[in-house]
């Protein structure tokens, strides 16, 4: 059994509140269980595996899927509001069928109930119609480094950063010709966004004050959805989930 808290504990299973078991919380059509076990890749490099396979099997990028069950869990409860409360009056967490060390839901649970893991989604505007918070352009917070969609040079063509505000400081090195689909580009625009976004905050700009009416917005709701249209892909809404998460961190 692993437990964390002060008893008396919410039990996080099938054998307790099965709304809080990774087996009965389903996010993209599946479970939460489902997505993680299939993520792993074995030793022997299998992978895609029906849980009951690969379940208590050592994967070699275990790290990658913790990160995966982490963000399962964060859209679980973004797409289920009416359980936050829940797990923020929760003294303690445990579930009977886990251990420490190995990936478990109530030790995710605490994180996210103790502000450590934020309960902020990006999600996308092509397949989300919920509510939530647009970050796209032409938004205050919008990426004014556009990712091409011409392909590479194996692809017969080339694809370039696109800047379309002025940069006090220009990036040292010009990005990469490679194509949008290897990430690199989508990578680069994303880092000259940090560093834009770095500016924007030191100033009295429009990008200033929606990180601020966003910050407070999670306050109240305990929760924040992000749209875009990157995810699943790389996007700059990870820098703005940063800069809100630490905005937190630091009032909590």
């Amino acid at each position: 059994m692993f437990a964390i808290g002060q008893p008396p504990y919410l039990e996080c299973s099938t054998a307790g509140d099965k709304r809080f078991s990774p087996f009965c919380a389903y996010v993209n059509g599946s479970s939460i269980e489902s997505q993680y076990q299939a993520a792993k890749i074995l030793p022997d490099g299998r992978t895609g595996l029906h849980w009951r396979e690969a379940k208590k099997q050592p994967a070699v990028n275990i790290q990658a899927c913790r990160g995966l069950y982490d963000k399962l869990w964060v859209q679980y409860l973004c797409e289920h509001p009416h359980l936050i409360p829940i797990i923020k009056a929760a003294s303690g967490l445990s579930d009977r069928f886990g251990k420490a060390g190995d990936t478990c839901q109530a030790e995710t649970l605490w994180r996210i109930r103790n502000h450590q893991l934020p309960l902020i989604w990006i999600t996308n505007k092509k397949s989300y119609k919920g509510p939530g918070e647009y970050i796209g352009r032409p938004s205050p917070l919008g990426n004014p480094y556009a990712v091409p969609k011409s392909p590479c040079g194996t692809c017969n063509g080339r694809g370039y950063v696109q800047c379309t505000v002025p940069f006090s400081q220009p990036p040292t090195h010009t990005p990469p010709e490679l194509c949008p689909s290897c990430g690199h580009l989508r990578t680069d625009c994303i880092s000259y966004y940090e560093t834009w976004l770095n500016e924007q905050l030191c100033l009295n700009s429009s990008a200033l004050a929606e990180i601020s009416r966003l910050t407070n917005i999670y306050r109240q709701q305990q929760y924040l959805i992000l749209i875009c249209w990157c995810a699943p892909l790389p996007c700059h809404g990870e820098i703005i989930k940063k800069k809100i998460a630490d905005c937190i961190t630091r009032t909590v």
